[in-house]
């Protein structure tokens, strides 16, 4: 899991290693999330796009939807289901 704060930090995590799962803080910052999607989508990525936010950002969520994200879950959802997704996104173990 890489934590990633600015367009720039994101491209060079993505790019080092395509990852199985992206997860999409809502509340991070209104001016990087939506770009690194639209550029994700503009690239036909095949990468998993998660996002979550509270269950008052209607707007954001419903931009989240748009731009490739699914699901799109409230904080309270992510944070219940949270186990059973990341197993589901999990690469298979190597044996």
């Amino acid at each position: 899991m890489k934590l990633t704060n600015t367009e720039s930090d994101f491209w060079k995590a993505y790019d080092s290693q395509t990852p199985a799962l992206v997860l999409v803080d809502l509340e991070g910052d209104p001016e990087v999330w939506p770009k690194v999607l639209e550029e994700l989508q503009s690239k036909g990525v095949e990468t998993n796009l998660v996002a979550y936010g509270p269950h008052s950002d209607v707007e954001g969520m419903k931009l989240a939807k748009e731009l490739g994200c699914d699901p799109v879950l409230t904080k309270g959802e992510f944070s219940r289901d949270m186990q059973k997704m990341m197993a589901r996104y999990a690469e298979p173990a190597v044996q």
